[in-house]
């Protein structure tokens, strides 16, 4: 998923630098339950997705209400991504069964 910010194209990636980022953000266990969580995931993720980034918690947040579109296709972006993970991993499943 692609989103410009500050005029900046950053094409975000789920990763574990993401979730650590988030961690240290909310001080807990990556677990995300709430709309707060998602939001604090989508700016830790276009953090860790462009390390020179400079783009305040602020900044985010007004950015996110000038495009609320966005936070929309992030959640979709997101569940496609569990979806993807998901498949792969029974597929890796699968195969470990079958090798034995």
């Amino acid at each position: 998923m692609k989103i410009t910010i500050k005029n900046r194209e950053i094409e975000l990636k789920q990763t574990m630098r993401s979730m650590i980022i988030w961690e240290k953000i909310q001080d807990k266990a990556f677990n995300i339950t709430n709309l707060s969580d998602v939001l604090i995931y989508l700016y830790s993720t276009i953090q860790a997705s462009d390390r020179n980034s400079d783009i305040t918690i602020d900044e985010f947040f007004d950015w996110i209400d000038a495009n609320p579109q966005a936070f929309v296709e992030f959640q979709e972006w997101l569940e496609n991504e569990a979806k993807r993970t998901q498949q792969a991993s029974q597929k890796n499943t699968k195969k470990k069964k079958t090798k034995k």
